[in-house]
């Protein structure tokens, strides 16, 4: 299913959701889908100025789209039932990650070539690999790695993965309790104020003490909590252990979390 195909299926979810009447749900859907066609055509056909910023197509995509279903929904105010804003709001919060995914963490570093941890399937346990295509780790959380001593291909999550650089500097490290899951494992530093946001956050007076708060969560939760929100978000609105443990994504997965075996990782 390609991207339309998810942004079809996701408006006209959200829309039979808000109980609108499906006959107008699949008129609004249409709409919203040449409207959205049009306004990227237009966009990447008009030239751009000198000293305008460069915009990726997922964010012209995402600016297009946005702007052809408040187009439309508004225009349909008049012939629904209910608050359209609120439909509005909700609607481009689905729609938002499936056009222009949420940034993988900052501190990921990987690369078709490198060499990495992963868990192999078969035995469940640490092995060393080669990462081999990184073509759906922003859309699936997976990386394609080949195993060295096996020679065997497979498909892993990114939690299930480590980097050199996340490995612990010395044997003096110790296992704790993650602060989200409460498993036993080797901690990474979440930062709350994520690092790509502190030079924003400094401009506005705060200080180095506060922007350079983290606490100590394992691998998948960390993953987590990038997959659910961007930087911006997570800065502003998700910016406390409490806050993030209010997160209904982040509930749901601690609640599976906890129940998982807890991998530590080799030193």
């Amino acid at each position: 299913m390609n991207a339309v195909d998810h942004v079809e299926d996701t408006l006209r979810s959200s829309l039979t959701e808000a109980n609108i009447e499906q006959g107008m749900v699949d008129y609004m859907v249409e709409l919203v889908l040449t409207s959205w066609e049009d306004f990227y055509a237009s966009a990447k056909a008009k030239p751009r100025k000198k000293k305008a910023p460069v915009v990726s197509d997922d964010e012209l995509a995402w600016n297009c789209l946005e702007n052809a279903v408040k187009d439309t929904l508004i225009d349909a105010q008049t012939t629904v039932q209910g608050e359209m804003n609120d439909i509005i709001t909700t609607l481009s919060m689905r729609l938002h990650d499936l056009v222009l995914p949420p940034l993988i963490p900052e501190s990921d570093d990987m690369y078709v070539g490198a060499t990495c941890l992963a868990i192999l399937e078969e035995d469940d346990d640490w092995h060393e690999a080669e990462i081999t295509s990184i073509d759906d780790l922003v859309s699936k959380n997976l990386v394609d790695v080949v195993f060295v001593e096996f020679g065997k291909a497979q498909q892993v999550p990114r939690s299930l993965l480590i980097l050199p650089q996340d490995l612990p500097n010395d044997a003096t490290d110790e296992i704790n309790g993650c602060a989200m899951c409460e498993r036993p494992m080797n901690l990474t530093q979440h930062h709350l104020i994520p690092r790509q946001m502190h030079a924003k956050y400094n401009k506005l007076g705060y200080t180095a003490e506060f922007l350079n708060r983290t606490i100590g969560i394992c691998r998948q939760c960390h993953s987590k909590i990038h997959s659910c929100e961007d930087n911006k978000t997570l800065a502003k609105e998700y910016n406390t252990l409490e806050k993030l443990l209010t997160h209904e994504s982040i509930i749901k997965y601690i609640k599976y979390a906890k129940k998982q075996k807890a991998r530590i990782r080799p030193r």
